[in-house]
């Protein structure tokens, strides 16, 4: 893996991680960036770390073959560890929340190489549109049935990245990690048929 030409990768996500820390510490800077409060670093880091790998990582990931993407995500959740125990610290959340946020941000990660990986640029339009149903439009169903009085659409949450950011859970992270395992093994079985040699009539 040559991460020389994923330098830019690795540097914006440095300065989103980073500055997703500090937005809510402003008020112990010498200048105000906002309302933010310390208490929320670490809701903040989760969800500006989601964000990224949703819909920034899968920019990059049209010219490069999924084994040099796994080791580009790998480098990316190592840079973003120190940034993430600094968030977890300062908002006073424990080893698990850590955990729970990291094996979430890995998962889509890893769910988006996969799938790039499997079904090439072309699924470039139609993961975006299913992102955003997913992270905007469960949500927003799940809003107007509570407020229209239908029934209750929490349980949808295990499907949309944004709910998730602000409640990182092991359910969803596997739901995604496996859905990645799928496609992966899909793509060897189909990789395998490809170069299998034509059988006898």
């Amino acid at each position: 893996m040559d991460l020389r030409k994923a330098v830019p990768l690795l540097l914006a996500w440095i300065a989103a991680v980073c500055g997703a820390i500090l937005f809510p510490l402003s008020e112990s800077l010498p200048f105000r960036l906002g309302p933010a409060r310390p208490a929320g670093a670490f809701v903040a880091f989760v969800q500006v770390q989601v964000l990224f790998l949703v819909l920034a990582w899968p920019l990059t990931l049209g010219t490069v073959g999924v084994r040099e993407a796994m080791g580009r995500l790998g480098a990316l959740l190592a840079l973003g560890l120190p940034p993430a125990l600094v968030a977890a610290d300062v908002s006073g959340e424990g080893a698990g929340a850590l955990l729970r946020a990291q094996a979430l941000a890995a998962s889509f990660g890893a769910f988006a190489a996969a799938l790039f990986g499997f079904a090439g640029p072309a699924a470039g339009p139609w993961y975006y549109l299913g992102a955003f149903l997913l992270s905007a439009g469960v949500p927003f169903a799940a809003f107007l049935s509570r407020e229209f009085g239908g029934p209750d659409l929490a349980g949808l949450s295990i499907l949309s990245p944004a709910w998730g950011a602000t409640r990182p859970s092991y359910g969803q992270a596997l739901l995604f990690g496996a859905a990645a395992l799928a496609l992966l093994a899909a793509l060897r079985f189909l990789r395998r048929e490809v170069d299998a040699p034509a059988r006898p009539g």
